[in-house]
């Protein structure tokens, strides 16, 4: 089996969000997957629970474990990618999202910020 690495996110929030209800709160909800790389066996899309308190500034406490794809982390190939929902009773809307590359992120994390 090829070397995978663990990234765990513990916490994530959004601010400003464009309101996408006309009479009520936004109620949200995020989708954090990783794409760029092989399947690894472990689960590569996490969805949170609806905040329904943050309004256009949701929190969420929730851990999102992911494995990724050493290979493909040293080729700089892998993203993580944040979508955000609201959530409505009778339907839901894509609000926004971004993209973002992984090596980067983990080099500011070890302190290494020269990295690209």
């Amino acid at each position: 089996m090829e070397h995978l690495i663990p990234l765990v996110i513990t916490n994530l929030s959004a601010t400003e969000l464009k309101d996408c209800r006309l009479f009520s709160r936004i109620k949200v909800y995020a989708s954090v997957s990783i794409s760029g790389g092989p399947p690894t066996g472990y689960n590569s899309v996490f969805r949170t629970h609806v905040d329904m308190e943050g309004n256009n500034n949701p929190r969420w406490d929730t851990v999102m474990d992911f494995r990724l794809h050493g290979p493909s982390l040293q080729n700089n190939l892998i993203l993580l990618n944040f979508n955000f929902h609201c959530h409505d009773t009778l339907d839901e809307r894509f609000i926004g999202g971004v993209r973002v590359p992984i090596n980067p992120l983990l080099a500011m994390i070890s302190g290494n910020r020269t990295a690209s």
